[in-house]
């Protein structure tokens, strides 16, 4: 069942993906990585804006999101996904897109055989004319 495209449903959708057997992540990840559209709308009931927004992406974006997504799940770590408002009030033009962690996801120490893996955080603002 697809899921809103909200704070609930991409949790929902997170907590699901870590319930795979591993297995079936890699297939997810994969899934992800070579079609990031494709799995937004076989995962989230996207109404017409949304929709049109994602398809407005521009390829490196979505690509960059994809695998640094596809990276913190395939390392146990959950994305950090805050929208601040309703689907009726998702308007293009109107929002702001803030990403934390997507351009440093993987640190790898030379010294050992260590990997650190930044969280990653998206953060979807609106901007509202008063």
């Amino acid at each position: 069942m697809k899921q809103s495209f909200d704070e609930l449903g991409v949790a929902y959708v997170q907590d699901a993906v870590f319930g795979l057997l591993a297995i079936d992540l890699v297939l997810e990840c994969q899934f992800l990585r070579s079609d990031f559209t494709g799995w937004m709308t076989s995962k989230f009931n996207l109404h017409v804006n949304q929709h049109q927004q994602l398809l407005l992406i521009p390829a490196s974006l979505k690509n960059a999101l994809a695998h640094a997504i596809a990276r913190s799940w395939e390392h146990g770590l959950a994305v950090t996904f805050i929208k601040d408002t309703q689907s009726e009030h998702d308007v293009p033009d109107q929002k702001e897109l803030v990403i934390i962690g997507l351009d440093n996801l993987v640190n790898q120490h030379h010294s050992s055989s260590i990997i650190t893996i930044t969280p990653l955080m998206i953060h979807i603002r609106y901007k509202y004319n008063h």
